[in-house]
């Protein structure tokens, strides 16, 4: 392990290669590259490092290794083309704060390897009163991929043996603060945010023009009409897969059709804000909870159920095993031929799809249901529990939730109802309407 001390600044600012491993003891002012073959980790160790303009402060180089770990800050000053972070290599950041210091600047990171990005990271820019959305030359403060994949320059676009034919980004957590688009994900970037928090966003907080997988994190954009989720496309179709998160904007998702086309998934999270689709694109809803009603976008076989002031997102979902439900519930669920389970309600309340029925128990399925809580049909034409097979209850109360209803239990098989089940109607009927609900 390397001691940098105060003598280790470089007042002419020359790139420094660095092929061991280097513990800060004071503030350094140095440009470093990590050579391919290299096996590199800087300990911050609460300490800075303060590039020049001329060159990326810490440039890996394909076929080198660089961690970064320890608390402490790396930063550049203002240029059109250079970050504080340039990785052609593997780099893995598990902590410090890395920042760019004009608007003016270039990418605060720019991914053209493997990286990961865990907890206790902040990238940042450091210029809040001087943010303008309309400054063209403001750049995302992360880029993974390239700018324009055919180009010739290894910090634009993909060479053979210099760089990676399609750039890994992976966020684990971190902060991330500011920046036009604030994670870019550009050409031939393959990117996975598990868990991470975006803030102060100008124009979006994800950009993805390859593929993006989101399955955890707080993304928020403050900007008036712009979206926290821009998916288009470049080189092939854009897809971006969203499976988890909390996403907080005037426009939630934004999908634009390019010239390829762009499609996004959404499997789960919490959304609010509206949504733009393109004619081209496509947005397809299987889960999740929204401020806008999304039943435009919702996939084959899924249903929305208002649950207040929100729209939650939920499909069929097939049981064949014992199964325990804790506090509140969305979506129908199907018992299948040959299956035997049992229902647990842990003070759970299942509410239903309009479009099918709570529980549906198959002909040749047994299913018993126990414990307290309830289970609620969704719609006029639904029930709570639709028997084709073998149903005991033991415990739970069923309701009918619409005063134009089903019967809230149907039993076309064998049904036994025991003691401490409760069966009745708590929908609310309008001002002089005769209820037509079927008990």
């Amino acid at each position: 392990v390397i001691a940098c001390a105060a003598s280790f600044a470089f007042a002419d600012t020359a790139t420094t290669e660095l092929t061991s491993d280097l513990t800060l003891s004071s503030n350094v002012e140095a440009n470093y590259v990590i050579p391919s073959g290299s096996n590199v980790t800087i300990n911050l160790n609460g300490y800075s490092i303060t590039g020049a303009s001329t060159a990326d402060v810490i440039h890996v180089e394909n076929g080198a290794t660089l961690t970064i770990e320890g608390t402490g800050t790396v930063s550049i000053p203002a240029n059109g083309t250079y970050s504080v972070i340039f990785n052609e290599g593997t780099t893995t950041l598990n902590g410090g704060t890395y920042v760019s210091t004009s608007q003016s600047g270039y990418y605060v990171i720019s991914n053209h390897g493997v990286m990961e990005i865990n907890d206790g990271v902040t990238v940042e820019d450091i210029y809040e009163d001087t943010r303008d959305p309309n400054v063209g030359s403001y750049a995302a403060l992360v880029q993974n991929g390239y700018g324009n994949y055919r180009s010739t320059n290894e910090r634009n676009g993909y060479v053979s043996g210099v760089n990676a034919q399609y750039p890994e980004l992976t966020i684990n957590g971190g902060t991330f603060i500011g920046g036009r688009a604030t994670i870019k994900n550009d050409d031939a970037g393959v990117l996975e945010i598990n868990d991470c928090e975006v803030r102060e966003s100008l124009s979006q907080c994800i950009l993805n023009a390859h593929e993006a997988t989101i399955n955890g994190g707080t993304f928020e954009i403050e900007t008036e009409g712009k979206p926290v989720i821009y998916s288009w496309c470049s080189l092939i179709t854009g897809e971006t897969t969203i499976t988890g998160g909390t996403f907080t904007g005037d426009i939630a998702i934004q999908a634009v059709a390019g010239s390829l086309g762009s499609n996004v998934t959404v499997e789960d999270g919490t959304f609010t804000g509206g949504y733009a689709v393109d004619t081209n694109a496509t947005l397809e809803i299987s889960g999740g909870t929204f401020s806008v009603d999304p039943s435009d976008y919702l996939a084959d076989g899924c249903g929305v159920i208002e649950d207040g002031t929100s729209y939650v997102v939920a499909g069929v979902t097939e049981l064949t095993e014992d199964t325990v439900f804790e506090g509140e519930v969305f979506g129908s669920f199907i018992v299948p031929t040959g299956s035997n389970i049992t229902i647990i309600l842990d003070d759970a309340t299942i509410t239903g799809l309009s479009t099918a029925d709570t529980i549906y128990v198959e002909n040749g399925a047994t299913l018993t249901i126990e414990g307290t809580g309830s289970v609620l049909s969704g719609g006029q034409t639904v029930s709570a529990v639709f028997n084709n097979g073998t149903t005991t209850l033991n415990g739970g109360t069923y309701a009918g939730t619409s005063y134009i209803g089903n019967y809230v239990l149907t039993n076309h098989g064998v049904m036994t109802i025991n003691a401490g089940v409760e069966v009745r109607d708590i929908s609310e009927v309008p001002d002089g309407v005769n209820p037509v609900n079927v008990s």
